[in-house]
């Protein structure tokens, strides 16, 4: 086991107490997704850092901590990094190394998932249901959300589409200039 896989397993250990889940199951987050044979969320003690990442400390606030990586059921192959957040400021998140981009990436191989939905924040990526896919750095070659998106791709706003539109024309390559030699002419 990685070093990352067993810190994401030290943070599913504090769903033995009734509290936890009752938060959980209070911010839509389904028994699926806490209990599934892989196992999205966890809850930890961690510390913010400007940086962007996030340390676990045991004096540190609550936080919801999910894994990105590879699935396999049940547990993961393999884990990328950890979010983490606040549950009452979904929209702010660390990551613990910073090596993911996207939450969900694995649901955009599955073509038969039909629409893949692109949600706002981990929480709502959470709450529906971890179908789907979260930017986590908008620094992302939007063509990544393009593989496997099969039937399309529906952000869950208008704010999140423009986003996405905005991102796709500042990463747009713009022509090369190719000319021909005067020899091939």
């Amino acid at each position: 086991m990685g070093e990352l896989e067993a810190e994401f397993e030290a943070c599913l250990d504090p769903f033995d107490e009734h509290e936890q889940v009752a938060c959980l199951l209070r911010l839509g987050i389904s028994t699926r997704v806490i209990y599934g044979p892989r196992s999205l969320v966890g809850v930890a003690r961690i510390i913010p850092c400007t940086s962007g990442f996030f340390e676990f400390h045991e004096h540190g606030e609550k936080a919801l901590v999910i894994a990105e990586g590879e699935p396999a059921v049940p547990g993961w192959h393999w884990i990328e990094d950890l979010i983490a957040f606040r549950p009452n400021e979904p929209s702010r998140w660390w990551l613990r190394r910073g090596d993911a981009q996207l939450l969900g990436e694995y649901n955009l191989r599955d073509w038969k998932l039909g629409e893949t939905v692109l949600h706002a924040t981990p929480l709502d990526f959470l709450q529906g249901g971890g179908q789907g896919v979260c930017v986590l750095d908008w620094r992302l070659d939007p063509s990544m959300l393009l593989y496997g998106t099969g039937a399309g791709l529906v952000a869950d706003s208008a704010a999140l589409k423009d986003r996405l539109l905005d991102r796709v024309r500042e990463a747009a390559v713009e022509p090369w200039n190719v000319e021909v030699a005067l020899a091939a002419a």
